[in-house]
């Protein structure tokens, strides 16, 4: 049973947008054993952000300050945003002045804890949230069973609770309702089909039941609990509601195995993050099973990983993202192995230690068309323009900048208050990315799918490769990556005013008018002035002169009984220039060549 909220607020909560540094955009990095005070204001709910692993244990608790008029209520979050229903195994304690919630987690993210006002009510509040290290069982897993409390309300509510069944499994499962409780139950046992494998309490008044039984078959088995009627028929109108507490023991089963999938392949999962080592053993009956690979929650290889069927411990690269990790293996020709069993360790890197902090109700957002640029790379100089970036309690404290999971490098406040700058770490791979800014507090502001990062220019050879020191005269960069419209020219290194000649431009090439220079070697370069990524030609790949110099020579090759026409390109040639031929290579004798009467120069 939660409390009802307005719908306002339950708009507000579906329409946060989702990064992966902080899921909901507006969160608060909450490292385990933390206090943070705030308050409640109209329209307004508070999430306080953490890496969850399955296995780990949150309990989170939320008291309202003295003089609030808060009648608090606290959920949990899922990492694809969705947030853990009565029947997901969490436990949620609600008073007038306080909220609190305990669950175990069964998946791999950042989980929010979110505190809210129920109806117009607002307020201060103070929020503890603790949290434990994560359990990873032994692959194919088998429970023993568990222990919950729930309650039916409204009427016509169901509770489910899944677990992994095996056949052959017994299977003993108590259901008592509360003393002060009027709930009539009925429960159910699902079969992995979705069949109603066995029902008890129906039509009966009755505050105790039970189901003892053998499984028959392997999979996820649901246990149902339901209010049953008082007067069994239409209209339906008197089911029953109330509190209740469920216990279920499993007995072992026969030694189970995993079993290859229909590609001939074992597909394991790690739930880990950048920084964690991790460590596995397959163990197995007959021919070994052969390692395929180890990739990240995005499918790109884990580098350096040593495969095979054990790893005592490895670590992961630092910036890898939190998620799961799939490990494969392909199964022998021939019969499988059996008895396939998995065991898993996982060491996550050490956090930031506990916090005890009071936050600024105004929580930042990235403001619209704030972001500049929307492309680039490693290298790239980014702007993102936040409101609320400095709060007040914490005017000392550093403000961050994310491209999902990866930090910036020098990030800075500028004098304005609300641009923050910072550079694309070299690391980011390819793709589009969250941007996501936090606060001089810690709290998050993210724009989804906001940047891109496209490959950067790449200047392979330019023509000519002479030319006057007065400039004037076309040269072409030709390359990779060019983006017509968005390059600019670099003169040994420094940005010129020239404009590229858009007729000649393409992604492959670039063609301007050279500058003027003084005589002596240069390096010519070109700017992506969107992305601000560069790339330079080698040193002394050009040369202005001031006497007259040679770039090509057309054809290069001609046959040795002569009479044949060659173009000579330079610079500052002229009417009296003659041309010479070396009669014999290393000789030092030249001969001069016969030139047309109307040469062009």
């Amino acid at each position: 049973m939660r409390r009802t909220l307005a719908a306002t607020l339950l708009v507000l909560a579906a329409g946060a947008v989702r990064a992966e540094q902080l899921p909901d955009g507006i969160g608060m990095d909450c490292p385990s054993g933390s206090t943070f005070t705030s308050q409640i204001t109209a329209g307004d709910c508070d999430d306080y952000v953490f890496r969850g692993y399955p296995g780990m244990t949150v309990t989170a608790s939320a008291k309202i300050l003295k003089g609030s008029a808060l009648l608090p209520d606290i959920q949990l979050v899922r990492p694809g945003g969705s947030i853990v229903g009565d029947d997901e195994g969490i436990a949620l304690t609600l008073s007038a002045k306080s909220a609190a919630a305990r669950m175990t987690l069964d998946a791999t993210g950042w989980w929010q804890v979110r505190v809210r006002g129920v109806g117009a009510a607002v307020g201060g509040y103070k929020v503890s949230i603790k949290y434990t290290t994560p359990q990873l069982p032994t692959l194919p897993s088998v429970a023993k069973g568990f222990k919950a409390n729930g309650s039916i309300s409204p009427q016509g509510d169901s509770d489910d609770f899944v677990f992994h069944g095996y056949a052959g499994q017994s299977l003993n499962a108590t259901l008592t309702v509360a003393k002060t409780s009027a709930l009539d139950p009925q429960l159910q046992l699902l079969s992995p089909a979705g069949v109603a494998a066995t029902v008890v309490g129906l039509g009966d008044s009755e505050t105790r039941l039970s189901i003892v039984r053998t499984l028959d078959s392997g999979g996820l088995w649901r246990l149902r609990v339901l209010g049953d009627e008082i007067t069994p028929g239409p209209p339906y109108t008197d089911l029953t509601t109330g509190n209740y507490s469920l216990s279920l023991k499993l007995g072992k089963p026969l030694a189970p195995g995993l079993t290859p999938d229909s590609n001939g392949q074992y597909r394991l999962t790690f739930p880990a993050v950048g920084g964690a080592s991790v460590g596995y053993s397959l163990s197995f009956s007959g021919t070994a099973p052969t390692y395929n690979s180890f990739r990240d929650p995005s499918g790109r290889p884990v580098t350096g990983f040593p495969g095979g069927v054990s790893v005592k411990s490895f670590v992961l690269p630092a910036r890898l993202a939190i998620g799961e990790y799939a490990l494969t293996f392909d199964a022998p020709a021939g019969t499988p192995p059996a008895n396939v069993q998995f065991t898993r360790t996982l060491v996550l890197p050490k956090g930031s230690g506990k916090r005890v902090a009071t936050i600024a109700s105004l929580e930042p957002t990235i403001r619209t068309n704030g972001i500049n640029p929307t492309e680039g790379g490693p290298g790239t100089l980014l702007t993102v323009q936040v409101n609320n970036i400095a709060d007040p309690n914490f005017s000392t404290g550093s403000p961050g900048l994310f491209l999902d999971h990866f930090a910036l490098t020098g990030v800075q406040l500028q004098a304005d208050g609300i641009t923050l700058r910072g550079t694309v770490p070299d690391d980011l791979p390819e793709g589009v990315f969250d941007v996501v800014a936090t606060s001089t507090s810690g709290q998050a502001a993210a724009k989804a799918g906001a940047f891109r990062r496209v490959p950067p220019p790449v200047a392979v050879s330019l023509d000519p490769t002479v030319g006057t020191e007065g400039g004037g005269f076309a040269i072409t960069i030709t390359g990779t990556n060019f983006r017509p419209g968005r390059m600019g020219i670099l003169l040994d290194g420094v940005f010129q005013p020239v404009s590229p000649d858009p007729a000649l431009s393409t992604d492959t090439s670039v063609t301007f008018n050279a500058p003027q220079h003084t005589p002596g070697f240069v390096v010519f370069g070109v700017k992506d002035n969107d992305t601000q990524l560069v790339s330079n030609l080698p040193l002394n790949s050009f040369e202005y002169v001031a006497t007259p110099a040679i770039s090509r020579i057309v054809p290069s090759l001609i046959p040795v009984l002569g009479n044949e026409v060659v173009a000579v390109q330079g610079a500052n040639f002229s009417l009296s220039d003659k041309l010479y031929l070396e009669t014999a290579p290393n000789s030092g004798v030249y001969q001069l060549m016969t030139t047309p009467s109307t040469p062009t120069y």
